[in-house]
């Protein structure tokens, strides 16, 4: 992780909406927006000088990548689409969809979801709550635990459901950004986007993006999928520019309410039902992850 991993930070000055879930629900939105460009093929190459293109073939892997560990050699997971988001947030992960009826979530209805895992009380279920510490050391005892807990049962369910999700999303506890007058907070925030507690990053996703609980938001990268340009492309195309279609940087104002588009999702969280393709109701709804049957997250 210290030697791969790389960060990009939010605006110093302008912070859209100080709310913790309509901010992640705006960037989550126009990061799909921007991999819908891209699987289109939407999004033209970056010119060097203005006149020869550059290849653009590691923006492929972008997205619905993964890097597995190995004894020898890591590998990357790369899939052709994935169409949920892998949360954490206080210790627990959550399985988030990202599409109702065939379409994308619209910011709203992604808001209603992250709100409800922020005000999930349930507790960390054993070893949940430390369990990305493994992606961040050594990669030959993380390839062996990976091997010995995680390769069948619920256990596999749940690091499939991370491994394969579009992209990791961090609801953070704490708050960072630039704050006039405060020495060292820029430093503080940079630390927390490159490491954070070392157990609420996944390090091996392609990236994960963090959103703080005053609104600021940031991105920790894998680095071995692409250079650092090409997260920078989707950062300043997607997240900066929060609706890359309107240039609106604000989808969900801080005094607009929210509400419930789909009344009759069950009110305690649980596991969904139906196909996330056919527009049953409860589809969008988040879920936590099986409990974990090994004693690794013990150790942790």
């Amino acid at each position: 992780m210290v030697n791969s991993n790389y960060y990009a930070m939010d605006f110093l000055y302008v912070t859209p909406s100080h709310i913790q879930a309509a901010r992640a629900a705006n960037a989550v939105h126009a990061i799909l927006l921007y991999r819908r460009k891209l699987d289109r093929g939407e999004i033209p190459p970056v010119m060097a000088l203005g006149i020869v293109p550059m290849c653009s073939y590691q923006l492929e892997r972008m997205f619905n990548t993964t890097r597995i560990p190995g004894k020898d050699t890591d590998t990357l997971l790369h899939l052709m689409e994935s169409k949920h988001l892998a949360v954490y947030h206080k210790g627990r992960f959550y399985k988030v969809w990202l599409y109702y009826g065939g379409q994308h979530l619209r910011p709203r209805d992604l808001e209603q979801q992250f709100q409800r895992i922020l005000d999930d009380p349930s507790p960390p279920q054993p070893g949940e709550e430390r369990l990305a510490a493994l992606t961040a050391g050594e990669r030959v005892p993380w390839a062996e635990a990976r091997a010995r807990f995680f390769s069948h049962g619920k256990n596999k369910v749940s690091l499939d459901a991370i491994e394969r999700a579009a992209f990791f999303l961090t609801l953070d506890e704490d708050e960072h950004g630039y704050v006039a007058g405060q020495e060292g907070c820029m430093d503080a925030y940079a630390k927390s986007l490159l490491h954070g507690h070392c157990y609420d990053r996944w390090f091996d996703k392609s990236f994960t993006l963090v959103v703080y609980k005053n609104g600021k938001l940031g991105c920790n990268a894998e680095h071995s999928w692409a250079d650092a340009p090409i997260i920078g492309h989707l950062w300043e195309l997607g997240t900066l520019i929060e609706d890359p279609q309107t240039g609106d940087p604000q989808l969900v104002t801080p005094k607009q309410g929210t509400p419930s588009v789909h009344p009759d999702w069950p009110s305690q969280l649980g596991t969904p039902t139906g196909d996330p393709q056919t527009g049953d109701p409860q589809t969008g709804h988040p879920f936590r992850a099986p409990q974990l049957t090994s004693p690794v997250g013990h150790a942790y």
